[in-house]
């Protein structure tokens, strides 16, 4: 099973672009943050199920996120929760495993506190709602830098050096619910541990 995650910066006339992409690459579960998408629901998009959560219809676009399911999985589906603009849950069942797939989109770490602290209180409380017997796998854009570690069984050695606010919150968190932040255990090229915000932003994400 391929799966993967991608902040498309707003998903609205993309939809072509990312089932393509999604075609391209093999991929059998996505989840898209920022897709700054209105609302929520389910809906057919070529070869795939989405399931998304966004910021009510009134309110100015922002956040947003969604899971994409090939629809050759659809027979292992569950069900699905939209929680909020931030966090959407779905439901499947994988090798036999009942598992909760969290799509989630943390707020930038220059956000305020609150915005931080409401964001995790939300996504904790989801965890206390997976019963025992299910797996969790968290994925999408966690806005996070957390650094390395050689002897941590949270953060893997594979990771960049720097850690911030939103990096230490996100280690707390998942020490706090026996989680693994899996992409630090796997080395990758340079290239692949860094994105540009945008061409003349100057920023890593």
């Amino acid at each position: 099973m391929r799966i993967g995650t991608w902040n498309v910066n707003s998903f609205v006339n993309k939809t072509s672009e990312v089932t393509s992409e999604m075609a391209r690459f093999n991929l059998d579960i996505v989840v898209l943050s920022e897709t700054k998408k209105k609302g929520r629901g389910s809906e057919h998009l070529d070869n795939f199920l989405h399931f998304w959560s966004g910021i009510d219809k009134a309110k100015r676009a922002q956040a947003g996120v969604s899971v994409l399911i090939a629809k050759k999985l659809s027979k292992f589906y569950k069900n699905y929760n939209a929680v909020n603009e931030r966090i959407v849950t779905v439901t499947l069942t994988i090798f036999g495993l009942e598992t909760v797939i969290i799509g989630t989109y943390a707020p930038t770490d220059d956000s305020n506190q609150a915005e931080k602290d409401s964001y995790y209180a939300a996504l904790s409380k989801v965890l206390t709602e997976i019963k025992p017997s299910q797996e969790v796998l968290i994925m999408g854009d966690l806005n996070a830098r957390i650094g390395k570690k050689e002897d941590s069984k949270v953060v893997g050695k594979h990771g960049e050096d720097v850690l911030n606010d939103s990096g230490e919150r996100l280690i707390d968190f998942c020490e706090l619910n026996g989680l693994r932040i899996l992409n630090g255990f796997f080395p990758h090229k340079l290239i692949h541990r860094y994105t540009r915000e945008r061409p003349l932003c100057n920023k890593n994400l």
